[in-house]
């Protein structure tokens, strides 16, 4: 798979890792869910292994488990043997690192707080104690931003202050057009934030969608799975600058218009007016 685009963000990344080589570097990535933060940063890194943790909702003992075989696998090298705190194993990293840089990535890593809160209190005193000391490039990634934000901002936080660098990824401020090619939706609210962003939409007729598209008015349409139209109406709209222009004005209008907030509130309440 190629990957296109973000070439300031993949810049700052790797020139983040390299700083790494002589000095600590603690970076905090955030942005919205599917925007492509982890293939952003799998990209940045991609030509030399890294490890690569995901916080996922088990048990730590469970993740430490994971952890472990990843830490041997990319690094090819034994390791602390069984552990069932992942401040055994951020503590072994953060020595190593004293010795040789690489690069550490905690995916998801607000969801410590539902695996166990003592973690970054945890990080924050072995981070301390080898900071100075250190080779270790330690990306950390979310997607929930208020809660990477009480971590990081809010100074009773024990990792408050520890970040030397910040990356928040945005979707539709970089981009030409918004593509969706799901098999099912509700009506999809990425669809709405890319209208109000005057991005031009291909999508496919599925859920909600049919009750206001019109093909080539005011989005392009596929069908699910139909993958070779799909790449003939992206190629279109990339080379045909009066469609493309034309679907952007559409986008705006039907948010300003249709999906305005004063609109949707004036016909929620028509339809609770009807039951009177």
């Amino acid at each position: 798979m190629k990957f296109y685009g973000r070439e300031q963000e993949i810049a700052f990344l790797r020139e983040t890792r390299d700083t790494a080589e002589k000095v600590a570097r603690f970076t905090v990535v955030t942005g919205r869910r599917r925007i492509g933060k982890t293939t952003l940063i799998r990209e940045a890194y991609k030509d030399e292994p890294f490890v690569y943790f995901f916080v996922a909702r088990k048990a730590e003992s469970d993740l430490c488990e994971v952890y472990l075989e990843e830490i041997s696998e990319k690094l090819n090298i034994p390791t602390l043997g069984s552990s069932r705190h992942f401040s055994e194993i951020f503590r072994y990293l953060m020595q190593l690192s004293q010795t040789r840089s690489f690069t550490l990535v905690i995916d998801e890593f607000q969801d410590f707080f539902r695996v166990n809160k003592a973690v970054y209190s945890e990080m924050q005193d072995i981070w301390d104690e080898y900071e100075k000391t250190s080779k270790m490039n330690l990306v950390v990634c979310g997607s929930i931003y208020s809660l990477m934000q009480k971590i990081f901002k809010q100074k009773k936080e024990p990792l408050y202050g520890r970040q030397t660098a910040e990356l928040r990824v945005k979707a539709f401020k970089q981009a030409s057009v918004f593509c969706l090619p799901s098999y099912a939706e509700g009506f999809p609210m990425a669809v709405l934030d890319a209208w109000a962003y005057g991005l031009p939409v291909v999508t496919t007729p599925v859920g909600g969608i049919p009750d206001v598209a019109v093909d080539s008015e005011n989005m392009l349409l596929f069908n699910p799975g139909d993958i070779d139209t799909l790449a003939e109406r992206l190629d279109l709209l990339m080379s045909d600058d009066i469609l493309r222009d034309k679907l952007a004005a559409s986008s705006i209008k039907m948010s300003l218009e249709m999906f305005n907030l004063n609109t949707i509130t004036k016909q929620v309440g028509e339809i609770y007016e009807s039951f009177r």
